[in-house]
């Protein structure tokens, strides 16, 4: 497995509206997504900063992903900006 480990820059003003996307639209296409496992998405309110891990399938998988993720952040008028975008190989797993 790899996981696209993704950091963005959020506006506060916009902060509402974007958890709102999130919820309706982002996870639920994410979910759906071709090699999907599980996704994780967090907010350091202090920062202004949300924190994910998408876990896929393969890394030519997680490598698309992470274009498209790009792509669309860059279309979206949503106050949100990519920091970083990198695949990584998951190594391990636990689960309670």
């Amino acid at each position: 497995m790899h996981a696209l480990v993704g950091v963005f820059d959020m506006d506060r003003a916009l902060f509402t509206e974007q958890v709102k996307t999130l919820k309706e639209r982002i996870v639920p296409m994410v979910s759906q997504s071709p090699g999907f496992v599980a996704g994780y998405w967090s907010y350091d309110r202090e920062k202004a900063k949300s924190h994910s891990l998408i876990v896929l399938t393969d890394e030519a998988t997680a490598l698309r992903f992470s274009e498209q993720v790009r792509t669309n952040t860059a279309q979206s008028k949503s106050g949100v900006t990519v920091e970083s975008l990198t695949v990584v190989e998951v190594l391990a797993e636990a689960r309670k």
